[in-house]
């Protein structure tokens, strides 16, 4: 996204704001829509919005509006992270380092990388769908935020 202050970043034909600078390998996936009267389907297949292979979906719900979740890097894992249903904030590094993007649509996704760190703040009724290039493993993960393999470019 870049290093500008801030910027909106417009995905079909929604807003999803876009704060402090991001690392250039975190990107906003634009999902393929059809939108008709009876709904809209929202798409993400491998090769144009995925650019990795899915071996795990999981869904984030129920969560208290305010908290804070993730907290953490992959070593070997992508992630694309979408917002199904509410808003939910998507801090990329640490402390004063981090910009945030806003995920409020279910047709934007955010591409997270292995070795960036990352949390989530939920909106009141948020769901956040995220799809994984790897299975879960504990050992698979970065819990300190100063650890010298993350990478911020």
């Amino acid at each position: 996204m870049g290093e500008s202050e801030t910027e909106a970043a417009i995905q079909d034909g929604q807003a999803t704001a876009v704060s402090g600078g991001l690392p250039s390998r975190v990107t906003l996936v634009d999902l393929a829509s059809v939108h008709e009267p009876r709904g809209s389907l929202h798409v993400a297949e491998l090769g144009a919005a995925l650019p990795f292979r899915v071996e795990r979906i999981f869904l984030v719900g129920d969560v208290p509006p305010g908290t804070r979740r993730g907290e953490h890097a992959n070593i070997g894992c992508h992630q694309l992270l979408v917002a199904v249903h509410g808003e939910v904030t998507v801090e990329v590094g640490p402390g004063a380092d981090a910009g945030s993007v806003v995920l409020d649509h279910p047709g934007v996704g955010l591409h997270i990388p292995p070795l960036v760190w990352a949390s989530q703040v939920y909106g009141p009724s948020a769901v956040l769908l995220v799809a994984t290039s790897s299975t879960f493993e504990h050992e698979g993960h970065i819990h300190d935020p100063a650890d010298p393999r993350l990478r911020w470019d």
